[in-house]
């Protein structure tokens, strides 16, 4: 057997017994891995916790604003919804507006038709003051003489056809103070639509989020595959709908406004005349503009006036027809001027006459004009004619007249005396009446000239005795006084008004005295009493040289005292007593002219006045 000596020692060789540390290996080394996949385990586990719980919170969040925005989207706004509905309603009355257009288009319904059968169908009884359109509206303001005939109006303006409503707005005694009219509406009061319904909000569906349960043995449990959460799309974002701006319609436009007036048939009789005789004039006025003409009361058609006397001043944008020698009217200095007589509608036209007492002998050519006052003049000297005043000595040619020649006042010896003379002294002293329409016109006819007047007051009451209308330089001074046991006492003095200095221009000449007497005047004075008026030059005289004499008393809310002018018949044989005078005491025979004076009545009974609202009909009668 050969020697074993220096071969490799193999360990299985030996006995169980003899190897007790090689057991123990193993299991240390599989323990040792076992620890090692444990721990390697839980941390893997661990960090897909902590993954999990960071992608649910993200989840969650995405979520939560996912459902606000889902939640308006469902839900419109309200102001989308306030749109909405004033679109609605802008598109009804749009409908609404152009079918009116068309309807008034296709029957061709003119303004000037219906306005002109406003003032046709007032009627005697009933004065149209204003006339006021807006939109298809026209509201008339008024009086009338009672309920009835404002009534019976209305019923004659809707008879006409041309209007769908007729309305008495209000209708109120004189003196009750109108409200402002107020416009019914054209269209239907808008009812808004139903609101858009509420979206009603679906729960979003969610995949439960799985359950990780934790190892609870170092044994090794498969870990789940994770199912991703789909990605989520957010909702598109929401878009307001455009606010729709829906253009105005158009409105039909307003017939063109223009102002034309013509003279025509313009005529001047007789063509020669004594001194005192009276010159009468006949013109018609044509109304061939579109807008209706308001006359100038003041005076009226058939007044007659004195040569040399001057008209009233008139109402700014009032119509009046005047006269004058051709170098006045020219000038636009027409002195002799008259109303039209009431409205003068367009298309329409009136004739209108005047008279003048010419006293002066000469040859004259008088022209016509016509005159919106304080605008402009549209004929200032139309129809030109030669008129020849002859003197006292020629005898008169003779002609056929159109009237009758008025009485003459008394004169005194020289022809251009004015009709108050004479009226030399305080004995001869003209009445002269408070709040009058028309003033006197008196001359400084000769050298050293002076005019007395008397008038009746009341105590506590204020008086204004003033002159106005001066002519060819004429200058006036008034001088008050009182009579007490037929001794005269100076009272007042005046030269200049005072309110010369501060008109516009600044003027020279004209007068004024205000005088107030109490109890103890009237008590040594009487309720009589007396101004002389002269000029402070005695030589500034001539047939040329008038003033206008005018006494008020009290305040006045009209123009001439509150009180209505009305034709009156005076008989010629019984002295017309004067207003505020004594009963015996009369006017002069100028001022009681039967044809052609106007005398100062008492205002009649309270007239009502009313404001009316008319709607022109789209469709025409």
């Amino acid at each position: 057997m050969g020697s074993d000596i220096g071969r490799p020692l193999d360990i299985d060789l030996l006995e169980k017994e003899q190897q007790p540390w090689a057991a123990s290996a193993i299991a240390n080394v599989i323990l040792a891995v076992l620890v090692v996949a444990a721990l390697a385990l839980l941390v893997t586990t661990l960090a897909l916790w902590n993954s999990m719980r960071a992608d649910v919170a993200a989840l969650n969040d995405r979520l939560v604003a996912a459902q606000a925005v889902v939640s308006q989207a469902a839900t419109p706004l309200p102001e989308v919804v306030a749109l909405q509905q004033d679109l609605d309603a802008t598109r009804r009355q749009n409908a609404r507006l152009e079918a009116d257009l068309l309807t008034l288009s296709g029957r061709k319904v003119t303004w000037g038709t219906a306005l002109n059968a406003v003032f046709t169908q007032a009627g005697p009884d009933v004065t149209v003051s204003s006339v006021r359109t807006e939109g298809r509206l026209v509201t008339v303001t008024g009086d009338a003489a009672n309920l009835d005939v404002i009534t019976a109006f209305t019923d004659r303006l809707r008879a006409t056809g041309y209007f769908i409503n007729v309305v008495i707005q209000m209708a109120a005694t004189q003196g009750t103070p109108l409200p402002t009219p107020t416009f019914p509406p054209l269209l239907p009061t808008m009812t808004p639509g139903p609101a858009a319904p509420t979206a009603t909000m679906l729960p979003y569906p969610l995949t439960p989020t799985p359950s990780y349960p934790l190892v609870p043995t170092p044994s090794w449990t498969p870990v789940p595959t994770w199912t991703a959460m789909p990605t989520w799309t957010p909702q598109p974002t929401y878009t307001p709908l455009p606010t729709y701006t829906q253009p105005p319609p158009t409105p039909m436009p307003p017939p063109p406004t223009f102002v034309a007036v013509r003279l025509r048939n313009i005529s001047f009789s007789p063509p020669s005349l004594a001194p005192g005789g009276v010159l009468r004039v006949e013109m018609t006025v044509e109304n061939i503009g579109n807008v209706t003409l308001f006359s100038e009361d003041q005076p009226p058609p058939g007044y007659t006036y004195n040569e040399g006397q001057v008209s009233p001043p008139g109402i700014a944008g009032r119509w009046r027809v005047g006269i004058d020698v051709q170098a006045n009217a020219l000038a636009n200095m027409h002195r002799y001027r008259w109303g039209l007589g009431g409205p003068l509608v367009p298309g329409s036209s009136r004739v209108v006459i005047g008279y003048v007492r010419l006293v002066t002998p000469g040859v004259y050519t008088y022209c016509a004009g016509i005159v919106q006052e304080f605008v402009r003049w549209y004929a200032n000297c139309a129809g030109a004619a030669t008129i020849t005043v002859t003197s006292p000595s020629t005898p008169t040619p003779t002609a056929t007249p159109t009237i009758a020649a008025l009485p003459s006042p008394t004169r005194s010896p020289t022809a251009c005396a004015d009709g108050y003379e004479p009226d030399n002294t305080w004995q001869e002293a003209r009445v002269i009446g408070a709040n009058t329409s028309l003033a006197q016109v008196h001359t400084f006819h000769v050298f050293g000239d002076t005019d007395w007047v008397k008038f009746a007051v009341m105590p506590n009451v204020t008086y204004t005795l003033r002159t106005f209308n001066l002519t060819n330089g004429a200058d006036t001074m008034i001088t008050l006084y009182g009579n007490e046991g037929g001794v005269l006492h100076q009272l007042a003095q005046n030269d200049e008004d005072p309110g010369n200095a501060t008109a516009i221009p600044p003027r020279a000449g004209p007068s004024r005295i205000d005088f107030r007497p109490t109890t103890t005047d009237t008590t040594r004075f009487g309720t009589t009493f007396y101004a002389r008026l002269n000029s402070p030059n005695p030589s500034n005289f001539g047939c040329t040289k008038s003033y206008n004499l005018s006494l008020t008393s009290g305040p006045s809310s009209q123009r001439f005292g509150g009180a209505q002018l009305v034709r009156m018949s005076v008989d010629e044989t019984r002295p017309a007593p004067a207003i505020g005078s004594a009963p015996n005491e009369a006017l002069p025979a100028m001022e009681r002219n039967v044809e052609h004076r106007q005398a100062l009545a008492s205002a009649p009974a309270q007239r009502v006045s009313f404001i009316i609202v008319l709607e022109l009909r789209g469709g025409g009668p």
